[in-house]
């Protein structure tokens, strides 16, 4: 069983997440953005906007995350491991007011 939870899967020009053989056993508190695409394609069935929801995982989200700067992707890490260890780009994090924001769950 292959669990996937509490992920941003953003991909603007297509489809967001391809499972190509239905290998994802489990999956809960995910965000796909896609665009107006496919957001996930699992074993070979694409869900759209209309039915990620009610076809592909109830929990799921599809809204823009709103990230600071999707352009400049984290190239590696600054500080010391354990104390303040973060990635060298905040492209990647949430603007405030994103919809993400506490949208997950906790996993144990």
């Amino acid at each position: 069983m292959f669990e996937f939870k509490n992920n941003i899967v953003y991909y603007a020009g297509g489809v967001a997440l391809t499972d190509s053989r239905g290998q994802i056993t489990s999956h809960s508190n995910n965000i796909f953005y896609g665009g107006s695409k496919a957001l996930p394609r699992s074993n070979g069935i694409d869900y759209n906007l209309s039915d990620l929801v009610s076809g592909y995982e109830p929990t799921a989200s599809n809204g823009d995350p709103l990230f600071t700067n999707p352009a400049i992707l984290p190239t590696g890490c600054t500080g010391t491991y354990g104390k303040d260890k973060a990635p060298n780009s905040d492209g990647l994090s949430l603007r405030k007011g994103s919809p993400e924001i506490k949208s997950g769950i906790a996993v144990i």
